[in-house]
């Protein structure tokens, strides 16, 4: 009993001091100025901490973004065929009445824009149907890879319109976790980001050493305490825009992955992927100069 105690004394000491620290001066500047506060709080540089745009300025490097990110959602796919999304959904829910609406996520809703390329597809047939949906849609996809240069992106452009930074946020994500929860994870935050023109998303070493931990405790976090771990994780600070995307996201995760995760034919011949490797620290922004924070005046709240 002492012992729970302090912990709890001790977890409540290290979120008042997080809490002053995030309401300094100092740490408001830096994340005003797009400058990373790894140093402020004490934690390691993160590599992939930067600013990322919806779209990129080189043609080219965009054109990869997109080859990877569809990439990822034919690879999510799969997995949601061997997931209860193809199983148990289809038996508990009647016939017609079935809609990605229904499941509280929008990551159903991009597969039922992807499966509408099938002029025969219709979206009460989203679950029921998964595999042979998923099929038509590779194929398709496939079929525009040879086709002209500007297809793969109408394709990815269409999947991107609700949720425009998932390109720029997967290979990002990729880079600590799989194609499958990448690809979920991209989709779910991107949803929460409104679009703007010239509009860069920073996720400095705090984000992405907070989503790595967050996808590390999943398997063994119960779903109904996701919320607050992603809580307690973001609030207070100027990243709190990405929690309910990250809730969702997580929520998904843990409700229709499977526990292991499988590789599908397309990602197996993935020159996308070795593209992306180079491309993805190109895409963010040059490092901002360095602001001092070492003044004193600067750490008064």
């Amino acid at each position: 009993m002492e012992e729970n105690n302090f912990n709890i004394a001790e977890r409540l000491t290290s979120y008042e001091s997080s809490k002053a620290m995030r309401n300094s001066k100092a740490y408001k500047l830096l994340e005003e100025n797009h400058v990373d506060t790894n140093e402020i709080l004490g934690i390691n540089k993160e590599a992939l901490a930067g600013s990322y745009s919806a779209k990129d300025k080189d043609p080219v490097i965009q054109k990869a973004k997109e080859k990877s990110f569809m990439d990822g959602v034919f690879e999510l796919g799969e997995n949601l065929k061997n997931s209860d999304v193809a199983t148990s959904i289809k038996s508990r829910v009647p016939e017609g009445l079935i809609n990605a609406a229904d499941f509280g996520t929008n990551i159903f809703n991009s597969f039922d824009r992807l499966f509408s390329l099938d002029p025969n597809y219709q979206s009460t047939d989203i679950f029921n149907k998964w595999s042979a949906n998923l099929d038509k849609a590779r194929n398709s996809y496939k079929e525009k890879r040879k086709d002209i240069e500007g297809s793969v992106s109408d394709l990815a452009g269409m999947l991107l319109q609700d949720a425009p930074y998932a390109a720029a946020l997967y290979p990002v994500f990729n880079k600590f976790t799989s194609k499958p929860k990448a690809t979920a994870l991209a989709l779910g935050v991107g949803y929460g980001i409104a679009f703007e023109e010239d509009k860069n998303i920073f996720l400095p070493s705090e984000a992405i050493t907070k989503f790595k931990h967050l996808l590390n405790i999943l398997p063994d976090t119960p779903e109904d305490q996701i919320a607050d771990d992603v809580i307690e994780a973001f609030e207070g600070s100027a990243m709190f825009y990405l929690i309910p995307g990250t809730i969702k996201a997580l929520q998904f995760m843990k409700r229709r992955l499977p526990t292991k995760e499988v590789v599908s034919d397309l990602s197996k011949i993935g020159a996308a992927g070795t593209v992306m490797g180079i491309s993805a620290t190109k895409t963010r922004s040059n490092e901002k100069p360095v602001i001092d924070v070492s003044k004193k005046q600067l750490m008064k709240n």
